[in-house]
């Protein structure tokens, strides 16, 4: 099924289940509750699988330091995210998925106790991020490459969305709270979309060393080799270059849902002012195909 096709399928049904006595207001932020759930699950997915390619290339590249003789560790891989780079950048999901679960609270001004016991936890998450973040180790321990006025401005941000999933103010107007975090959402979004546009910039680095290290070595050892081994050593070029273009096409995936889940945030705030709500409908349908896609992507990967 095309993307925008099944993106008006999953909305519809999105929209409906909310049933018909809701507001309209009310139907949209569960709608973004739900998607945006799915969305950013579906991304911490996308980064795990990101980090899996890398691996493999890295091995693959020590494969040939080795056919060269040349000494390599296993321990000497360099990860395109550490576990607690990563486990940042999944905290700030969760954040971002614990505030938008919280939207469906607001507006039935009703809270959910596992609900709640989920956003104390991931708000106080994001807090302790937005305090660390601000100091120059806590900022490198991230792995977020980024000036010390942009981590202030980050710090800011986290701060303010893991103080409003701790306190769990839903008795609180969405068109207040919507309008209050549309800035904080967006600069955690482009916190994560500008950190990708470097891992994209570092994959390819590392996939295009790889392509020469082993054109070198075809090079060096043609004459060498049997006619099987050096067709082996040759068919290894187009794969290096589909799984540098795997890479890049999961990494760009993740930024395309990122920059949707900001906009459709932005949307929803405007539509709570009871501005262009047919804006938020279209941007609904963007972010659903922008998340379907990247999932679809991502599954299809080897595992091996």
């Amino acid at each position: 099924m095309p993307p925008f096709r099944l993106a008006t399928c999953t909305l519809g049904l999105c929209l409906i289940a909310v049933g018909c006595s809701v507001s309209p207001i009310a139907k949209h932020a569960t709608a973004v509750s739900t998607i945006a759930t799915q969305v950013v699950t579906n991304s911490e997915d996308a980064y795990r699988a990101a980090i899996d390619l890398h691996d493999r290339e890295q091995v693959s590249a020590g494969v040939l330091l080795i056919q060269e003789g040349k000494a390599w560790d296993y321990d000497q891989i360099t990860p395109l995210l550490t576990p607690e780079a990563l486990k940042t950048r999944v905290q700030i999901l969760d954040a971002l998925k614990s505030y938008a679960q919280s939207l469906t609270e607001v507006t039935g001004g009703l809270a959910s106790p596992a609900l709640t016991t989920a956003a104390t936890t991931t708000g106080t998450n994001l807090k302790s991020i937005g305090t660390s973040i601000s100091s120059e180790p806590g900022l490198k321990a991230s792995g977020f490459s980024i000036t010390p006025e942009t981590a202030n401005l980050v710090s800011a941000a986290t701060l303010e969305i893991g103080e409003f999933l701790v306190s769990k103010k839903v008795n609180a107007a969405l068109p207040a709270i919507t309008a209050q975090m549309d800035p904080q959402v967006e600069q955690l979004c482009k916190l994560l979309n500008d950190d990708i546009v470097i891992l994209r910039r570092s994959s390819k680095k590392d996939y295009d060393d790889m392509s020469r290290q082993e054109w070198t070595f075809i090079q060096s050892n043609k004459d060498k080799l049997s006619p099987v081994e050096l067709r082996d050593e040759v068919e290894k070029l187009p794969t290096y270059r589909k799984d540098e273009q795997s890479a890049d096409a999961l990494l760009a995936g993740l930024q395309s849902c990122l920059g949707e889940l900001a906009m459709t945030h932005h949307a929803l705030a405007a539509a709570a002012q009871g501005n262009n709500p047919e804006a938020l409908t279209a941007r609904l349908g963007e972010l659903v195909a922008a998340g379907n896609d990247l999932k679809t992507f991502y599954k299809s990967l080897p595992t091996k």
